[in-house]
């Protein structure tokens, strides 16, 4: 968490916003919460949150984010194959 989220105990939440925050957990499934016909928050579950926020920290890294150009180059370019290629007939 950043130092200016919030953190609320699921039971403190009334049944609905509970049974959104339990499917999304169990299901995956995410609620959008809209103001005016527009989107202005979700609910994800924690799990899927971490992934996205992996993601975006691999990319904001430099070094990274050139590793992983540099092996998509060489997968282009038929120097390296990638582990679903292997397995196809």
């Amino acid at each position: 968490m950043q130092p200016n989220d919030i953190s609320i105990d699921l039971y403190d939440l009334d049944p609905a916003t509970r049974e959104f925050v339990t499917e999304a957990a169990v299901t995956g499934r995410r609620a959008l919460f809209i103001r005016n016909g527009r989107p202005v928050g979700i609910i994800l579950s924690y799990d899927e949150y971490l992934a996205l926020k992996e993601t975006i920290d691999l990319f904001a890294n430099d070094v990274w984010r050139a590793e992983i150009e540099e092996g998509a180059e060489q997968v282009r370019q038929g120097k390296m194959m990638l582990p679903e290629d292997l397995f196809v007939e």
